[in-house]
């Protein structure tokens, strides 16, 4: 529901997507609520029943589903997609029935990575803003590793979010004083299973882009 709304307020909208490897976007997501105490499942479980909900036809990106998460458990309404949230194709498929492919640019993070400054000038460009100047560009990692909560702060926090918030400088100091836990690695099952659940819908996109995706296959 959400690229018919974009048309409809502003069909000259200019669009930037940045796409991940969908295995590794997948861990990323679990994580981010694992870590957070709001996941209970292990990766593996938590992927299995995913695949179980997609296979079910169950679509949890609806409207109310959106709303009722974004104020009952603030974002709550996008876990358990970590499966689906990763089928990109389909995604740009919403947005290319509405806008035209000049007005959409899609972005590689392993590009923004490896060759950020040639990245950010393409976006420029593609803006129509001024050139970026070379000697000048600086680009800054502000994601942080996340920081697993103890249990109980997890309950706690868990708790307060149904009804209040703690304050932000009290639960940013909080989070700060828990030890950093680096994520697990992926098991080899799981991820097998993700390269070849993903492997028809990179293809789609691999054509579309006519950009080499075989690294994430």
């Amino acid at each position: 529901y959400v690229a018919p709304r974009i048309h409809e307020v502003n069909p000259a909208a200019t669009l930037i997507v940045m796409l991940r490897n969908p295995v590794e976007r997948a861990y990323s997501h679990w994580w981010h609520y694992f870590s957070r105490g709001r996941e209970s499942l292990p990766f593996g479980d938590a992927v299995k029943s995913t695949a179980e909900r997609v296979e079910a036809g169950v679509t949890p990106h609806c409207e109310s589903v959106y709303v009722d998460g974004r104020q009952t458990d603030r974002g709550g309404w996008n876990r358990g997609t970590y499966l689906d949230s990763g089928y990109y194709f389909d995604q740009l498929s919403r947005y290319r029935e509405l806008f035209p492919d000049s007005q959409l640019k899609v972005i590689l993070l392993e590009d923004l990575k490896s060759q950020p400054f040639q990245v950010m000038r393409q976006v420029h460009e593609f803006l129509g803003c001024r050139p970026i100047n070379r000697f000048t560009f600086r680009l800054r990692t502000q994601n942080q590793q996340a920081r697993l909560l103890p249990e109980w702060i997890a309950r706690l926090d868990n708790r307060l979010t149904q009804q209040t918030r703690l304050p932000h400088l009290v639960y940013a100091t909080i989070r700060r004083g828990c030890q950093i836990q680096r994520r697990p690695r992926m098991d080899g099952e799981t991820r097998r299973f993700l390269v070849a659940h993903y492997a028809d819908r990179n293809r789609q996109l691999e054509e579309w882009l006519s950009r080499d995706l075989s690294h994430w296959m």
